[in-house]
């Protein structure tokens, strides 16, 4: 019989993890990235951009990738996440 458990384990496509930095238990999606959601994913790479090219606050490029974090932020607060963790593991976004 197959079981229903729809927290079976973190490997596999459509299993299902806790995700490493909002915490929100999340379904594996198939990209390859099994420790954090989507939204998680997207944020990291907007804070890497932001890092790498040096987007300072005030400038229209930091502004453009602040508003999609944003936006993301909102998304993944929605579907349960903990906003608070997110921002904390993206300081090149959300500086003090």
């Amino acid at each position: 019989m197959k079981s229903n458990s729809h927290f079976g384990g973190r490997s596999g496509r459509g299993s299902t993890f806790k995700c490493d930095v909002c915490s929100r238990v999340t379904r594996d999606t198939g990209t390859g990235v099994d420790h954090v959601c989507a939204e998680c994913f997207e944020i990291a790479g907007y804070d890497n951009m932001v890092n790498d090219n040096g987007y300072e606050p005030g400038s229209k490029d930091y502004a453009d990738a602040l508003a999609d974090c944003e936006m993301l932020l909102a998304k993944a607060v929605k579907k349960g996440s903990d906003g608070a963790k997110i921002k904390a593991m993206n300081g090149f976004i959300w500086r003090d």
